[in-house]
């Protein structure tokens, strides 16, 4: 039975592989979720809401939720005005050979790309048995 289950992961593989294209949209998502951490903790600290977060930086409460939620991206204008709104900077570095999920504190924003990566590395290792 066990044959049977690798030559129907074999053949549906495919629907979970990922493209340099798909790869590149995880990273960019990954990114925007470190930068809106950043600001949500700022709105803690500072026990600031969405609501007038939005208000500081002339958009809609709406707009700001579909941002958390993730339906919308931020771009560097966008993160800027919300860093000046909560009087915070961002610190900019990069490392060599890290996974851009190693940088998170456990929090449940990131509970998607970690299901995501592990999915992806799963699919990984049942293509590499395969092969074999």
């Amino acid at each position: 039975m066990s044959g049977n289950n690798h030559e129907v992961s074999a053949d549906y593989a495919h629907l979970f592989a990922s493209s340099p294209s798909e790869d590149n949209k995880i990273d960019a998502l990954v990114l925007a979720a470190r930068f809106l951490e950043i600001i949500n903790d700022a709105m803690e600290e500072k026990k600031m809401t969405r609501k007038s977060l939005a208000q500081a930086i002339g958009t809609s409460p709406s707009w700001i939720t579909q941002l958390f939620r993730g339906d919308r991206m931020p771009n560097l204008e966008i993160l800027s005005l919300m860093a000046r709104a909560l009087d915070i900077t961002f610190e900019v570095r990069f490392s060599r050979n890290s996974h851009p999920l190693e940088h998170f504190e456990s929090k449940s924003l990131v509970s998607t790309f970690r299901r995501l990566e592990e999915k992806k590395r799963k699919v990984g290792d049942t293509s590499k048995q395969v092969e074999v």
